[in-house]
């Protein structure tokens, strides 16, 4: 079953996207995006998916888990609000070292540089980014 196509046509605006993943347990998980940012509004949507599902035979079902999820929002930092010690995402704008962006700690910063530490395949390593290589710096949270 096409659950993108099924679950946007029964819930119109409410669903942003759809699409089946595989999750650390190794099952599939349906992660539905919703347009929300609300947990209210999303733990009501969890809701009617449920319901709707429930009604549906589930030998067609290609997944164990549903995951409904806030669509999100980007918050992009200002160079002169980092703080250093912070979890950044930088996205440059050319890439170094074979890297389009960089997930880590902000070690330092400087009025046009800053130094990232990062985790290369398990080894940590400080990259000094130019301001100029840079297309926007994000907060990273983990949850």
């Amino acid at each position: 079953m096409n659950w993108k196509n099924y679950l946007i046509d029964k819930f119109n605006d409410e669903v942003i996207d759809v699409k089946l993943s595989k999750n650390d347990m190794s099952t599939m998980d349906l992660v539905v995006t919703s347009k929300y940012q609300d947990i209210e509004k999303v733990n009501l949507l969890t809701q009617k998916i449920n319901n709707v599902l429930d009604e549906l035979d589930s030998s067609k079902f290609n997944f164990d888990n549903l995951v409904v999820e806030s669509k999100g929002f980007e918050i992009d930092l200002e160079w002169k609000n980092l703080i250093d010690g912070e979890k950044i995402v930088v996205v440059l704008n050319k890439s170094i070292k074979g890297n389009e962006k960089f997930i880590g700690e902000l070690v330092s910063h400087s009025e046009e540089l800053l130094n990232v530490r990062w985790n290369c395949k398990g080894q940590f390593r400080n990259q000094e980014i130019s301001r100029s290589d840079i297309k926007k710096i994000e907060r990273y949270i983990k949850y």
